[in-house]
């Protein structure tokens, strides 16, 4: 079954994700109860647009004893597509909630950094502010790499400062500098701050 994951990531990588989807839906056919391919159906899903059937696929996920990062990652991230569709403030809430309740299981800057994100579109500048500053702390203690740096840069931009978020930016950049889906990734992710900043 890992060798199938790993070519539907790859599909996805390189953004095929009507191949993905065709293939993703013949094998959970073969693996109904197979919970990473239902997270990896489910991601496809959510980038297709398909939102609702991703929600539904990954609720139980979820709603699990022990849910992974990945999928408080994921199942955030469903609400945050919501959120940016129909410009449903309760599914805003709804985003930042999972990925900080997820932060805070796991620590895992990524979480972090979108649950902190969320709550400026919540309004939220006092829970925003604090997580960013946790954020910074543990990305601080890392090896530079294009993520960690974006992260810190996204960071910083939420707490107001910024010189260090441009100097993490062109930390980013300078590191991945071929990678056009990455920096387009974050380019949406700071244009959709613009707004709120």
């Amino acid at each position: 079954m890992q060798s199938e994951i790993m070519i539907l990531n790859d599909l996805l990588n390189d953004n095929r994700l009507s191949e993905a989807q065709s293939l993703a839906q013949k094998k959970l056919i073969k693996y109904p109860d197979d919970d990473n391919l239902k997270e990896v159906y489910g991601l496809i899903l959510n980038r297709s647009g398909a939102t609702q059937k991703a929600l539904e696929l990954i609720t139980p996920l979820y709603a699990a004893s022990n849910p992974s990062s990945s999928i408080y990652g994921l199942m955030g991230r469903i609400h945050k597509n919501i959120w940016k569709n129909y410009r449903d403030k309760k599914q805003a809430e709804k985003s930042a909630k999972v990925y900080e309740e997820g932060f805070n299981k796991y620590k895992s800057p990524y979480l972090g950094i979108n649950a902190a994100s969320m709550y400026l579109v919540c309004s939220n500048k006092k829970l925003c502010a604090s997580i960013a500053k946790e954020v910074v702390n543990i990305c601080l203690k890392e090896e530079p790499t294009y993520w960690n740096d974006v992260t810190l840069s996204e960071a910083f931009i939420l707490l107001e400062n910024f010189d260090n978020s441009v100097h993490y930016a062109k930390s980013a950049i300078n590191e991945q500098s071929s990678n056009i889906g990455n920096i387009n990734s974050t380019f949406q992710q700071l244009k959709m701050l613009k707004r709120y900043i």
